[in-house]
């Protein structure tokens, strides 16, 4: 299933994701998933579960938003990834879509994915949280 809308997230074991524009920045300290890498995926791209979690009921970052099937996947202008561990992930250089180039890269673990601007208003997407939701997203919990 192809997601669109704004916070909306994929959490999985394993994750292909591809983007025009990715910045990695160096490990990171989240207060949920540990030492982590961060992604930040720019100018149109989409990340898709390759491996579900092993037990889809636990959700470490317990997002109402989250989706964690096998294939999901979002797409968005701009959508960040952080993925546990501090392994080195290769982010390679491929084509993407007519005359522009993108750069792809594979997780190999807990990895947690969410849109922070999706396509244009244009499409409809809206921010379905409930008013009375007290969810913070994962990407505001980074250690400084």
């Amino acid at each position: 299933m192809e997601i669109y809308g704004l916070a909306e997230a994929i959490e999985c074991e394993s994750a292909y994701a591809v983007a025009k524009k990715v910045e990695v920045s160096p490990p990171v300290v989240h207060e949920i998933f540990g030492q982590c890498l961060k992604f930040i995926c720019k100018r149109d791209g989409e990340a898709e579960i390759t491996k579900e979690l092993d037990d889809k009921t636990k959700s470490k970052c317990e997002s109402p938003l989250s989706h964690r099937n096998l294939g999901d996947k979002i797409k968005a202008n701009s959508f960040y990834v952080l993925k546990q561990g501090i392994k080195a992930v290769k982010v390679k250089k491929v084509h993407f879509s007519g005359a522009h180039n993108a750069r792809e890269f594979k997780t190999d673990s807990y990895t947690f994915a969410e849109i922070v601007k999706p396509f244009p208003a244009g499409m409809n997407f809206k921010l379905t949280l409930p008013k009375d939701s007290k969810y913070i997203s994962p990407f505001k919990k980074l250690g400084k």
